[in-house]
């Protein structure tokens, strides 16, 4: 997902009481507006004033990954992510998306999305355009420049990839991540 995109993610808030009468109104809403959830929730809040303890109802969203949203759900996360997102490049923003795309974080152990984030930096190889090219630069970091030189004809980094691949690396298109 693009860096622009992210910032424009937003959500149409209704409420089930609305719904299970015959309504659909409600109003959408920018998320990058708010700094938290909480801050999203008050505006929810001042939206559906007319009831006393609304149920907020999320009948549509675009821009917001996968696993983050559901009906009844926002994960409090979404707003710091997009806040960080604001220094993210495209890339590293498309980056972003596909590695909480992969599934492979448990976000009930992250606190906020400064963490999720750093997380992120901390997981990504990079991009690269063949499982090959990500082998060579993997060992390009491990190897001294003499053994590159000499050795490096010689070494099958088709077989490398695939050990990477399958000893704690996954990627997905070009994006490339430590799961280990």
């Amino acid at each position: 997902m693009e860096k622009s995109k992210l910032l424009k993610a937003r959500v149409y808030v209704g409420t089930y009481k609305e719904y299970n009468n015959g309504s659909l109104f409600g109003q959408w809403m920018n998320l990058a507006d708010y700094q938290s959830k909480e801050e999203f929730l008050d505006a929810c809040k001042e939206l559906h004033s007319d009831e006393d303890e609304p149920e907020f109802m999320y009948q549509d969203y675009s821009n917001i990954p996968d696993g983050m949203i559901s009906e009844s759900y926002i994960n409090p996360l979404l707003f710091g992510i997009i806040q960080c997102a604001k220094d993210m490049d495209d890339t590293e923003t498309e980056a972003f998306f596909t590695f909480l795309d992969m599934y492979f974080v448990d976000y009930s152990y992250i606190k906020d999305g400064e963490e999720l984030v750093e997380k992120f930096r901390d997981k990504y190889a990079g991009q690269f355009d063949s499982e090959e090219a990500f082998a060579t630069y993997m060992a390009e970091m491990k190897w001294p420049e003499e053994l590159q030189t000499e050795f490096g004809q010689y070494f099958d980094y088709e077989a490398y990839s695939r050990t990477l691949l399958t000893s704690g690396y996954r990627h997905q298109g070009d994006f490339y991540f430590c799961v280990a």
